[in-house]
């Protein structure tokens, strides 16, 4: 250890108050901003956790695989795992061919394991262990009867076919024409029995506008024409990279829910919002700590600025001065950063213990939920790289006087006291508006300006901080509004009859109204239309788009063609 660091360590060691008062404010510091980051990583681990819950933790799906296909996907190299269901068919239930919903079960199959990659959750009973079990959704009759656990139901299997005499594979919307007349018919193939085991709440990748209600079965050795293969990749990142390099092998699809809390596909308007919000709470603190630990160097200089003076007078230079400043400003670290994390990983789970479940409920509308503590290296590393520079500019700032001052003006230290008579010299007016004490502190502020001018920015920027903090509360409140806030209705019921009249639509409301527990009925409508654009203003990127997708013939409409359409829709 050199001498002046041995010079150093003794300094601090006489003014504990001081370097205690150092300490500490290094320790606030980082406590708030590893609290803020921590709070980052913890929600974005809530967002993450929740779509895994909902949507399952698959990277990526493959539909309309053949036996064989399956296989050739599963041994891939980046494949971690993957788990695969097969569509059995559709089951005929509904009674009434012109009713445009609830004519179907939509029939895959289900094991275990493909449960949990899929997160499926039953409301009751359990998993089907083979061909003849079967879980449906909870509210389905049959003959007049509502079905239970237990009961055991027939149904005709078979396949829907469209006006073109095509199979309509994956749970595709109902096919019917403006009037509300069913274009495709059923295909029965086998009348087949099953024993109820189960009620379905979720899975993974329902379609939520299917024709077919979702039902399982378990799997057996019976082979299947057409599988859906759910992936695990060995590196998510490269999930985009996967489906563009077997996008004629099926037909492909990314987990986005997953993958945007993953950081590999976008979420541009939560992530931004995430990002800014942590950004300027961070700047805000920054500030606030700089102020607070620049005074603590400041003092510290200035206490010691007799000291250097003497260790010039003997020959040491300004560099090595400057050395004896940073290894105060390592030590305090070295002490003020580790208990500074410590302390606001505390803190922030001691925050979450209490609220988690309230933000969680702010965020999604999940009354179960609860955002919890979550943290990682990266973020302890960069909440300290934080601090440290923070603590840098810190002591930087008033390091730079020793550039400026002589070993005489050191010893002497006339630099920071200044006792001329003139420059000291209070106004009448002070005394009289605050009185001999106010006199007293005004000449004494006059002697010493430097340290009451550190005072006055101090509380200067503890008030702008407040200001800004209050603020920056109330516009994130509001934002939140638009972004995260759960949605006040719990059911919506979509009709895509353009035919309808007022009268109509006014009775559907009214049928709305008179719903068992019905609190409040919305109506309101959307509207769309064609609009042509020329193919010479359209970016290079769309236009790319649309030939690689095979979709340039689907969007080649022309102008009349489009003026014809919004006729017929009367729009």
């Amino acid at each position: 250890m050199s001498i002046f660091a041995t010079i150093t360590n003794k300094t601090m060691k006489q003014n504990k108050a001081r370097t205690i008062v150092t300490i500490i404010g290094v320790i606030l510091a980082t406590a708030m901003i590893c609290a803020v980051v921590t709070l980052g990583v913890s929600l974005q681990q809530y967002m993450y956790d929740y779509a895994v819950k909902t949507d399952g933790r698959w990277h990526v799906g493959a539909k309309g695989l053949s036996m064989e296909e399956a296989e050739l996907f599963q041994n891939d190299e980046d494949v971690k795992d993957s788990v695969s269901i097969s569509e059995v068919g559709y089951a005929k239930i509904g009674e009434n061919d012109e009713d445009l919903f609830g004519q179907y079960l939509y029939i895959q199959t289900i094991d275990e394991k493909a449960a949990d990659m899929l997160s499926l959750k039953l409301t009751q009973g359990r998993l089907p262990e083979n061909e003849q079990e079967i879980i449906v959704q909870g509210g389905l009759e049959q003959n007049g009867k509502e079905i239970r656990i237990g009961d055991t139901v027939s149904f005709p299997i078979g396949d829907r076919i469209d006006e073109d005499g095509n199979a309509l594979l994956f749970n595709a919307m109902l096919q019917y024409e403006e009037g509300g007349e069913i274009t495709e018919h059923f295909q029965e193939r086998e009348e087949r029995q099953f024993q109820v085991v189960g009620f379905l709440e979720h899975w993974g990748d329902t379609q939520r506008n299917g024709a077919g209600i979702d039902a399982f079965i378990g799997k057996g050795d019976h082979p299947y024409a057409v599988n859906q293969l759910y992936m695990e990749l060995k590196q998510p990142k490269e999930a985009f990279t996967f489906i563009e390099k077997h996008h004629n092998e099926g037909l492909l699809q990314e987990n986005s829910s997953v993958l945007k809390w993953m950081g590999i596909s976008g979420n541009e308007s939560f992530q931004g919002m995430l990002s800014g919000m942590l950004t300027i709470l961070i700047i805000i603190i920054g500030v606030g700590a700089v102020s607070l630990i620049y005074n603590a160097f400041s003092i510290s200089l200035r206490e010691r600025t007799t000291q250097f003076g003497l260790l010039s007078s003997i020959g040491a230079t300004k560099r090595q001065l400057r050395r004896s400043m940073w290894q105060e400003a390592i030590v305090v670290s070295a002490i003020g950063i580790p208990l500074g994390i410590l302390s606001g990983i505390g803190g922030i789970g001691m925050t979450l213990h209490f609220i988690g479940g309230s933000l969680a409920q702010y965020v999604h509308g999940d009354p179960d939920g609860r955002i919890t503590l979550h943290t990682s290296p990266q973020a302890i590393i960069v909440a300290a790289l934080i601090s440290f520079f923070i603590i840098c500019i810190s002591v930087w700032i008033p390091m730079a006087r020793i550039k400026r001052i002589t070993p005489l003006e050191a010893i002497r230290a006339n630099k920071d006291v200044r006792i001329r008579a003139k420059e000291v010299k209070s106004p009448k007016i002070i005394r009289r508006l605050f009185g001999v004490e106010g006199m007293m502190a005004d000449k004494n502020y006059k002697r010493d300006r430097k340290k009451y001018r550190a005072t006055v920015f101090s509380l200067t920027v503890s008030i702008v901080l407040f200001t800004a903090a209050t603020l920056f509360s109330s516009y994130m409140d509001m934002t939140g509004a638009f972004m995260l806030e759960a949605p006040e209705y719990e059911l919506s019921y979509r009709v895509s009859d353009s035919e309808l009249d007022e009268g109509e639509r006014e009775e559907i409301l009214g049928m709305m109204e008179q719903g068992k527990k019905v609190e409040n009925v919305e109506l309101h409508g959307e509207m769309y239309s064609l609009v042509s654009i020329p193919k010479e203003e359209l970016s290079e990127e769309w236009s790319d788009l649309l030939t690689g997708e095979g979709l340039e013939s689907y969007y080649n409409m022309t102008e009349e063609e489009a003026r014809v359409y919004n006729e017929k829709k009367s729009v």
